[in-house]
């Protein structure tokens, strides 16, 4: 997090002290950049209840992952009402449990955890925002799946690494388009670096309820880790309270492809199911 806000603070130096006071707000309430609420390994706060299945086996079963984040921006400088930059953090926790039915009853556990931590720098530019951010991951199985699967040998840590994402975010009327790139930049990984992001959500108010929006989106990643096989999730729903800063979504989800961060990652499986995302 210390190289983004000396960047910053260079910045800040560069185009004169004099205006700093006036321009530089600490703590602001919310973000240039949006959460993009349909990629699974974003810093949010999410519950869902998705059946699943797995390619080439006939066994259907729950998926739940639930998922806390938290984005703060530490402080903002605007040139103008149209451009300035932020440097904020963000933390996620994703937890993902699983229900099988074994015939006589339904057996449930912890598959997985993942924890990520960053550093971010959004740049505003009239209707485009650039995000940056440098993120460490990792990645701990659950107690639930180590006992199921008898799985206790040491692994190689492929999902313990730093990466550094540029992502491009335009807003236009109802509509954001988004792509990005991704680099894993720690030095002595056993994962491959490269990563690939676009997507597009769609909003617009629901006339007969007060505060709420309609909304659309898709999302898909394709990691160098999965030769490049693509991963989309799309889903439809409503936003509620949705003038509101803690607005809160309910959204039908679907989920094609390899899961990333977790134990379904090399695996192809398709998730189906309701999901609840709150903007905190």
């Amino acid at each position: 997090a210390y190289l983004p806000l000396s960047f910053l603070l260079l910045f800040l130096m560069s185009s004169g002290i004099g205006g700093i006071k006036e321009n530089l707000e600490w703590l602001p309430q919310d973000s240039y950049f949006k959460v993009l609420v349909l990629d699974p390994v974003s810093a949010q706060t999410s519950a869902s209840l998705l059946v699943y299945d797995v390619a080439d086996s006939k066994t259907e079963k729950v998926y739940n992952p639930v998922n806390i984040g938290v984005r703060k921006m530490v402080c903002r400088y605007e040139m103008d009402p149209n451009r300035g930059v932020e440097v904020g953090i963000e933390f996620g926790v994703h937890t993902q449990f699983t229900i099988v039915d074994v015939g006589e009853n339904l057996m449930g556990g912890l598959q997985n955890t993942d924890y990520k931590v960053g550093a971010i720098v959004n740049y505003k530019s009239a209707k485009s925002v650039y995000h940056a951010t440098l993120f460490h991951q990792s990645s701990h199985l659950g107690d639930d799946h180590m006992l199921r699967t008898e799985f206790f040998i040491p692994n190689s840590k492929v999902l313990n690494y730093e990466q550094l994402d540029l992502t491009h975010s335009l807003e236009l009327k109802h509509s954001r388009f988004y792509y990005g790139f991704g680099y894993n930049v720690s030095p002595n990984t056993t994962r491959a670096r490269k990563a690939f992001q676009t997507g597009y959500f769609y909003k617009y108010p629901f006339n007969p309820l007060p505060d709420t929006q309609y909304l659309w989106g898709v999302d898909v990643k394709i990691y160098e880790q999965n030769d490049y096989h693509p991963n989309f999730k799309t889903g439809i729903g409503l936003e509620f309270a949705s003038s509101k800063p803690n607005s809160f979504m309910i959204i039908l989800e679907y989920y094609n492809g390899h899961l990333p961060h977790s134990t379904l990652e090399y695996q192809k499986v398709q998730l189906y199911g309701l999901g609840i995302y709150f903007q905190i």
